[in-house]
């Protein structure tokens, strides 16, 4: 009987190492992974694909066909919050892909609070001047002009005769550097803010950070804030409108891995 116990427990340790190393050698070919989790969303096996795509998020890949896809197969599990968030994250990753673009703005319209944002034109312009490009591309575009007007700049120094032509263009690409410097800094800050979105049902807001504290409003799932302070287990929000309060951190996740 012991010797029986002894070969079923060494035939246990070869299948758990087995299992261990398909695993392994599964999480280190993410484009595998990546085909398995497209394959299993198109056999309407949307929790099996989110599994996957999941894996390969918190395995520290950062794709936008990673989160749109993820936001997709949420979407058919009617997790509107979740489907918000990764649409997001992938909108950050991408800001002029259209699909990711269309995608989200077709579930903002399903989330439950369709709070307006009190916006005037000049920020509605300025807001979409920054969205874009991502803050790296901002970054690059305004390195790329610097080194134009220095070029520019030591040309016009070195040499005497030079003609007005390379005078306006020198000028004119430091106007534009100045501008793209702005727009660099704004997404910066921008990018700094903490959003979130609510990802549980439905989470009531208190006006302080505590259950002690009375309810303020209720958010439902998919809502997106911004977060302003920490208190232990409780975040304080505030909405678009200017609407604050405090709810418990697991009731919302950041868009910002």
């Amino acid at each position: 009987m012991a010797e029986k116990l002894k070969y079923l427990f060494l035939i246990f340790v070869i299948i758990l190492t087995l299992n261990c190393g398909i695993s392994a050698i599964e999480n280190d070919n993410p484009p595998e992974v990546f085909r398995t989790a497209n394959n299993l969303y198109e056999k309407a096996d949307f929790h099996g694909a989110i599994e996957k795509y999941q894996s390969l998020a918190e395995g520290g890949i950062r794709d936008k066909s990673i989160y749109y896809n993820l936001g997709n197969a949420y979407y058919k599990t009617n997790k509107i919050g979740l489907a918000v968030l990764n649409y997001k994250k992938a909108h950050k990753l991408s800001p002029r892909d259209k699909d990711i673009t269309a995608n989200l703005a077709f579930m903002r319209e399903r989330v439950v609070d369709q709070i307006k944002y009190e916006k005037n034109l000049p920020q509605i312009i300025w807001e979409n001047t920054i969205s874009i490009l991502t803050a790296n591309e901002w970054v690059i575009l305004c390195t790329i002009l610097y080194l134009i007007f220095m070029s520019l700049l030591i040309i016009c120094v070195l040499k005497k005769d030079i003609s007005d032509e390379i005078k306006f263009y020198k000028n004119m690409t430091f106007i534009i550097f100045c501008f793209v410097l702005i727009f660099s800094i704004s997404s910066y800050i921008a990018g700094r803010q903490m959003e979130a979105v609510i990802t549980s049902d439905e989470v009531d807001v208190r006006n302080g950070p505590g259950e002690n504290y009375s309810k303020g409003f209720i958010l439902h799932e998919g809502t997106e804030v911004f977060v302003e302070n920490d208190s232990g287990g409780w975040l304080e929000i505030i909405l678009p409108n200017g609407l604050k309060g405090w709810i418990e951190k697991n009731n919302i996740q950041f868009t910002k891995d």
